[in-house]
Formats: C-alpha cells, structure tokens, sequence
C-alpha cells in the first residue's frame, strides 16, 4: 500500500530478490506492477506492507473492517506511520488469532506505552522506527547534530531544534 520511493525499492526486492508476485493500491499506476482496489489487495495478499504518507486519505485507513477481510494467516508489515492503522482494531483482531505476523516500525503512540499490549503478543514484531537508519541518513543527521552543538556554543540560533521557546527560556 503506497508505491512511491520506498514502496517502489521494497517491490523491486520483493519480486527481484524473493520472486513475490506483487499487487499494490496507490494513488498512481506503476509500470509493472498491477494496482488494484484496497479490499482485493486486503484479500488476496499473503504479505501487506504500507508505505503510504500519512494524509486526510490515509489516516486510520486500515480498521478493524479492512484488517478482517485479510487472510488469517497473513503478514502485515507498517512501515508508513502509525497512524494508518487503527491501532486498537489491531490488537482486538491480533487477540482473535488473526495474521501470522505483524511487524510494525511504527506506532501509535511513538513510542508505545510500557503497557500496550503489542509488547506482549508474540507474533508482533515492534522496532524502534528505524525507517531512516541508513549511512546517508545517519551521516545527515550527526552532521546536523554537530552544528548545533557549535551554534550552541557561540550562543547563535540553533539550525535545527525542536522546541525554540524551551530554547530561549533556558539562555
């Protein structure tokens, strides 16, 4: 579900790599690949993974409805954000023995309460939104980090915060 950028390299692998037949609901047709409506989609795939923006469109677009008509046994992987899935019709059909398994580097909230009871159902798989965890990214981002640090230092205008009036109260 979505085939922009990512999608597009996780399809490349999954019918290149592992010689998966693939089938996807996006906003546009991709040469190559066979878009279809999301309930066929839900019905007929063995693996489902979202890799669609988070939009008007998108948000909460996989509930308890949609997350039913999947196959039992199948494996859902959100990688998109949290908030494509209803979370709480997620584990209510987790608990009724539906999808072999379910990995989410995603969630809703992010980060998961200490009690939510994803982190007790062994066919669920959480990581820590490690979507971004390459060098490039990685590289970006220390980079980043240090010029803050510097800017910091000299008592300039931080690059890049989060919150500026934390910043400014404490100057």
């Amino acid at each position: 579900i979505g085939l922009g950028r990512i999608g597009m390299a996780f399809a490349k692998r999954c019918t290149e790599g592992f010689g998966m037949k693939l089938i996807h609901h996006s906003r546009s047709e991709k040469e190559g690949y066979k878009k279809t409506s999301l309930e066929t989609l839900l019905k007929e795939s063995d693996v489902i993974s979202l890799h669609c923006p988070l939009t008007e469109e998108t948000n909460q677009l996989l509930d308890y409805e949609k997350l039913i008509l999947t196959k039992k046994d199948c494996i859902l992987i959100n990688t998109a954000r949290g908030e494509v899935i209803v979370q709480e019709d997620l584990i209510k059909i987790l608990k009724e023995d539906h999808f072999f398994g379910v990995g989410l580097d995603v969630t809703s909230p992010e980060p998961l309460e200490f009690n939510s009871p994803l982190l007790s159902i062994p066919r669920v798989l959480i990581t820590p939104h490690i979507g971004s965890a390459d060098i490039e990214t990685r590289e970006a981002m220390s980079l980043l980090c240090a010029k803050n640090i510097l800017a910091g230092l000299k008592k300039e205008p931080l690059p890049a915060f989060v919150n500026p009036d934390v910043w400014s109260k404490n100057t």
